[in-house]
């Protein structure tokens, strides 16, 4: 039936020899797969044979001989396992012949899903992500299914590079938050011969916090270590445990500590070489699973408190164009809640120094000062002078004003202590060095503001003697909360910042006392 090869190929590059050869069963594709169905047009004369050559027309094998035509003459190849290109011949009865090159693909692609990302909370900014990745064009399609098989999510996957095909999924069905749980991740890819793979992985929904039980904390001497002791309890994966220390009298993290954990009893052991200063610490476990959920835990607050040498500061030196803006007395509750309102809208912090007898007089101004984030000092028990005081009758006075604060407010006035009116002694400051101060707070810009000189005054005189690094003295009273705006407008100006007292000490390199500052002669008793 096979006429010579060099005879057949030159029919079918003649113009009068076409039989009309096709591949009728894959039409509209590159490639051909699997079983094939040739054919050609009815009018050749029969019997009709097909052939195909693996190596460029060298040699033919015979696929089939229609000796019977029906609607066309037609044969049905097995193209498997062969991949690549060949060539098919049909050669009818009156010897006429033509051959047509095929591509041929048996070979499925391979696929794989690689995840970036394998769970999610349900928020835009950590969803589920992946890359599908091919070894071959294909067309691919995502499907994400419950538990039950019940498809969630379908995507048709279009490739951004190559054959690399980028997804993600923020854990809606529809436009619904779907519910927690693992769900099946289907990928189905087809090649251009219609070859199919799939290949599957799994995805979390997670929009449940890790829980978190009561902290047991134990603290050690003079703020050196601690230990907390937390249950954590998470159904999924536990990416991280903090621990996290805050002043109460202020906002600056003192220490921060992150260790990873798993689900049940957690103990975090803390250390440090330079010790925590005097003063009410927050301590805070922040739990974070791997969707980015996260618990914030409370502990009890802690006091730290231990003996310590005071400083006298009146003024730091330091790069930043800084200053303090300290308040004294707080014995007038409107104008302390004024002075406040003025701060909260210009989101600035100061310091207050309260004597005992004020804090308790005026409880809700003193939890609003801690509650916006400002530092507190020690003003002494009744604003009585220390000048003459012994040193115990001194360190009672102190003790006795920082328990109001730790009793009433579970805060602490430490490490922060100014003598009413400035005076002080030797005495002085070994008492305050015994009750945890470790500074004896002064200032270089006192404007006398007790005296009422006016709002105009005021600011003018704040401002003639103001510069970087400054402590500025103020009252709690009302015409200073009236000049307060128009002073802070005045500062910003000038291109300084208002901080608390504890942000001042901490950015400075060296802090001193005002020369001539004016001492007692009492000795300590």
């Amino acid at each position: 039936m096979a006429a010579p090869r060099a005879q057949a190929q030159e029919r079918a590059l003649s113009p009068g020899a076409p039989l009309g050869l096709a591949v009728t069963s894959a039409a509209g594709r590159p490639a051909v797969a699997g079983v094939v169905r040739l054919a050609v047009v009815a009018g050749a004369a029969g019997p009709v044979g097909f052939e195909w050559s693996a190596d460029g027309g060298q040699t033919w094998s015979l696929i089939a001989v229609d000796a019977e035509q029906l609607d066309s003459w037609s044969a049905e190849w097995d193209s498997r396992p062969f991949s690549g290109d060949a060539l098919v011949r049909a050669v009818a009865g009156d010897g006429a012949a033509e051959v047509i090159r095929v591509a041929v693909d048996n070979r499925a692609p391979r696929v794989a899903i690689r995840l970036s990302r394998h769970v999610t909370n349900g928020e835009r900014e950590a969803p589920v992500a992946g890359v599908v990745i091919a070894d071959e064009p294909v067309a691919a399609v995502l499907v994400l299914a419950g538990r039950d098989g019940r498809e969630v999510r379908r995507l048709e996957l279009r490739a951004k590079q190559g054959n690399r095909f980028v997804f993600a999924w923020g854990g809606r069905r529809g436009g619904l938050l779907a519910r927690d749980g693992v769900y099946r991740l289907g990928v189905r890819v087809v090649d251009r011969a219609g070859n199919e793979t799939r290949a599957a992985g799994a995805v979390v929904l997670d929009t449940a916090p890790p829980t978190v039980g009561r902290p047991q904390v134990r603290a050690g001497s003079q703020g050196r270590s601690l230990r907390v002791s937390v249950r954590v309890a998470e159904r999924n994966a536990l990416a991280s445990v903090e621990l996290r220390f805050r002043s109460v009298s202020g906002n600056s993290v003192e220490s921060v500590r992150r260790v990873r954990g798993q689900s049940g009893l957690v103990v975090l052991d803390w250390r440090r070489v330079r010790p925590l200063p005097p003063g009410a610490y927050r301590i805070e476990i922040i739990a974070r699973d791997t969707a980015g959920n996260t618990t914030i835990a409370g502990a009890p607050p802690q006091l730290i408190s231990y003996a310590v040498r005071t400083t006298v500061v009146s003024r730091v030196q330091t790069i930043h164009r800084h200053v303090a803006l300290t308040f004294d007395d707080c014995y007038h509750a409107v104008a302390w809640n004024r002075i406040l309102d003025a701060l909260a809208r210009a989101q600035l912090r100061a310091t207050f120094f309260c004597p005992g007898q004020a804090v308790l007089a005026a409880p809700q101004a003193a939890r609003r000062t801690l509650e916006q984030g400002h530092a507190i000092g020690s003003h002494g028990w009744d604003h009585a002078s220390f000048t003459y005081l012994p040193f115990a009758s001194a360190l009672q006075r102190l003790l006795r004003d920082s328990s109001v604060w730790w009793h009433r407010h579970r805060a602490a006035a430490t490490p922060y202590f100014r003598p009413p009116y400035g005076a002080y002694s030797p005495a002085t400051l070994a008492a305050a060095g015994a009750a945890g101060y470790t500074n004896t707070v002064l200032w270089d810009v006192d404007p006398r503001d007790w005296t009422r000189p006016g709002t105009a005054v005021l600011t003018q005189r704040v401002l003639a003697n103001v510069r970087p690094g400054s402590i500025i003295l103020l009252h709690t009273l009302s015409e200073t909360a009236a000049a307060l705006p128009t002073l802070l407008k005045a500062l910003r100006q000038r291109r300084l910042l208002p901080v608390g007292i504890d942000e001042l000490l901490a950015a400075s390199h060296h802090r001193t006392a005002a020369p001539g500052w004016p001492w007692a002669t009492a000795s300590v008793r």
